[in-house]
């Protein structure tokens, strides 16, 4: 097969004297616009001079596969952070990728939760259950705040190297509003 990029197969003549930087962009496909397979690809560099003929090889990795999440679960879907029953929810979730280093993230909204990191390393090849126990509060410039009621998307987002991701939203309630008796 041959690669597709920027100017196809023939992407470069040079007619300068001295040391010149060829760039080809590859995008992973052929030229007829079919994406290669993931894996190991080698590519083959052919610079020709008035006398000489030199031929090369790069090896270049190509990984599309986006990481995947399973098993997300909440353990208390409604809770009240103020004390009554459930004071905190617990957040599951099962990740996997084939890149070297994968990486995920919890947010609600745009906010990072109460006690976590913005971002925590996976490794490669490895799928890992991720378990967090959240007290309804964010944090605000380094001040954790109580939530307000309300329904919250909570977004789990798993991101490898090759910046190819997946998100999955869980939705959690915070109410903090105690029953009345009406009568």
């Amino acid at each position: 097969k041959e690669p597709g990029g920027t100017g196809g197969t023939d992407f470069a003549t040079a007619t300068t004297k001295g040391t010149q930087t060829v760039v080809f962009n590859w995008n992973g496909k052929d030229k007829d616009g079919v994406g290669f397979a993931d894996g190991i690809h080698t590519i083959k560099v052919t610079l020709k001079d008035m006398l000489h003929t030199h031929i090369g090889t790069i090896s270049v990795e190509l990984e599309s596969t986006p990481p995947t999440i399973s098993m997300a679960t909440v353990s208390n879907t409604v809770f009240s952070p103020l004390g009554e029953k459930a004071t905190y929810t617990t957040i599951r979730f099962t990740a996997n990728d084939n890149s070297k280093k994968w990486f995920y993230k919890l947010r609600i909204g745009t906010r990072t939760p109460a006690g976590w990191g913005d971002t925590t390393e996976g490794a490669r090849q490895e799928l890992q259950a991720i378990v967090f126990t959240w007290n309804g509060r964010w944090m605000d410039n380094g001040t954790e705040t109580l939530c307000e009621d309300g329904i919250y998307t909570f977004t789990i987002e798993v991101r490898d190297e090759m910046n190819n991701y997946t998100t999955q939203n869980l939705y959690i309630t915070i109410d903090t509003t105690p029953p009345q008796i009406l009568g």
